[in-house]
């Protein structure tokens, strides 16, 4: 069975298609915001790693959960330099980031949002561009009320919210 562009979930279809400069790939950073499909996303991704390398498109493997969350990743490659750079798995991602041979690379992380603020984020976007990518960030905000909703059920849900919604 084929791999088509149409299988990619819509926009990222086209976003994930564009091609770098004549001499920049892109770094796509999904910055995963609860309750807008990003295990989803991140699950089509790891499940579809080889069939995005035939369209340039490096979604790696290191550093990635079962499901394909980057937090290990993210963890391993920005949190303290002192630290990260003993991080465990932090050769193994750099390596398999740089034997990318030039393709786009798609980083996708929840962990973006929820720890990284500032000048850390900003740490992160130059990391990338340091290694010669043009960063794009990726973020889809949900609709604040249905997004307020969700998180009330969720935390109901799993006992961690004792209050009405009104509260």
């Amino acid at each position: 069975m084929g791999f088509t562009c149409s299988q990619l979930a819509s926009p990222w279809a086209t976003v994930l298609l564009k091609q770098g400069t004549d001499t920049m790939p892109i770094c796509y950073l999904h910055v995963g915001a609860h309750k807008t499909g990003t295990t989803a996303l991140q699950k089509f991704m790891n499940e579809n790693r080889q069939r995005l390398m035939r369209f340039n498109i490096c979604y790696p493997e290191e550093g990635a959960s079962r499901i394909g969350n980057h937090v290990q990743l993210v963890r391993a490659l920005f949190y303290g330099a002192s630290s990260s750079s003993k991080h465990p798995c932090r050769k193994k991602i750099e390596d398999e980031i740089y034997g990318s041979s030039g393709a786009n690379l798609v980083i996708s992380a929840e962990e973006l949002q929820t720890r990284l603020h500032g000048s850390e984020f900003d740490g992160v976007v130059r990391y990338f561009q340091d290694r010669g990518y043009d960063v794009h960030v990726i973020m889809y905000l949900r609709n604040q009320p249905q997004a307020l909703n969700s998180q009330y059920a969720e935390r109901t849900k799993a006992f961690n919210l004792n209050a009405d919604f009104v509260d």
